[in-house]
Parts: structure tokens; sequence; C-alpha cells
């Protein structure tokens, strides 16, 4: 078995990071363990104003696209941005032999009319059309 890197979890759900692969476990799912040289692409989404948000894995697994999701609430903020930054460096180790792998964080606010979260860049909410000044 590889060596458990970094975990984070709150009851039935937990997402760990060994040192070749993560495993996500939601409550009442089947456990997903993903290759970290399968991983082609992961958002971090956070909200702005409200510490919650999820993990999003792209991967492929016997060449079939593959996604895992991990929901994170304001317990696990600190934690995740931990996990993220320890998968950023294992991720950064196979750079010369995976060049196509993306991670980016993503940050959501609300709009300011009806509260619908939406990417800090929009100048228009995209659920109400009020504009974002």
């Amino acid at each position: 078995m590889s060596e458990l890197l970094f975990k984070v979890e709150n009851m039935a759900q937990y997402i760990e990071l060994y040192d070749d692969e993560v495993h996500v476990q939601m409550p009442l799912a089947i456990m997903q363990v993903i290759k970290i040289k399968d991983i082609t692409d992961i958002e971090f989404r956070r909200a702005n104003f409200v510490m919650s948000g999820k993990v999003v894995i792209k991967y492929r697994d016997n060449g079939v696209n593959e996604t895992a999701y991990y929901p994170f609430n304001f317990m696990f903020n600190e934690g995740m941005v931990g996990l993220m930054g320890k998968l950023n460096e294992l991720l950064e180790q196979l750079k010369g032999k995976k060049e196509d792998v993306l991670i980016k964080e993503v940050i959501k606010i609300r709009c300011l009319g009806c509260g619908a979260l939406m990417d800090e860049h929009s100048q228009v909410c995209p659920v109400c059309g009020r504009p974002q000044v």
C-alpha cells in the first residue's frame, strides 16, 4: 500500500491523498480510487463569502473519462487547501512525464441581486441579469 500523505474527513465522507493515488469516499457511494498519473484536470472551487465549495477531479480510467466530486464546508476549508497543495506537489513531480495536467482554482461570488453563485470576474449575473458594479 502507498504512504498516506494527507486526509480530510467528516463522518461518512473523506478524501485521502497517497503518494500515487487519491481515494474519494462519499456517503452511500463506492470509494473512488484515482491514480495520480491518470488525472487530467482538477478544479478547486470555493465560494468567496461562504467557506464551502468542492473539488472536482477529472481522470481517465482504462481510456474512459471519469469525474470525482468532493464537496466541503467551512469545517474543512484549511484542510482542503493543504490537500490541494500536497496534490500540486505530487503533480509537479510528474510534470516532466505528463504535461497535460491543469489545476485551477475557481472563486465564486454571490450576485448582489439574487444571491446566486457566479464567477468572480462576471460583470452580469447569469441568473437574474443584474450588473455587478
